[in-house]
């Protein structure tokens, strides 16, 4: 029997349209999954960029390894790093204990 994540997703957006739309406050996100490697702008550079004054919590989904690129996305805010697997049923199992341990409002699940 399939599992289904109970929220409402926002993507599709280019990196200047989500941080438009995040710097109005017409999207409240509660948490923030983010990979490192997005096409045409690194994961680090949306951690620096998005500065609201009530920040939603960022858990970083990539494939890296690299201690470097880990430390920083910690030192930017992202509150976890979590290895994105490339397997289809594991992958789908990492988003789903991110969301399970980071809750539907953004704080870790008790």
């Amino acid at each position: 029997m399939a599992e289904s994540i109970a929220a409402e997703t926002i993507s599709r957006f280019t990196f200047g349209q989500a941080i438009t739309l995040l710097a109005a406050g017409e999207i409240k996100p509660n948490l923030v999954i983010l990979d490192l490697n997005i096409p045409k702008v690194s994961g680090h550079s949306v951690l620096e960029q998005y500065q609201p004054r009530e920040k939603p919590r960022a858990v970083i989904f990539s494939s890296t390894w690299s201690q470097i690129d880990i430390q920083r996305a910690i030192a930017l805010g992202a509150r976890e790093v979590v290895h994105k697997p490339m397997d289809v049923q594991a992958f789908m199992d990492a988003v789903r204990g991110i969301v399970s341990k980071w809750g539907v409002e953004g704080n870790p699940a008790p």
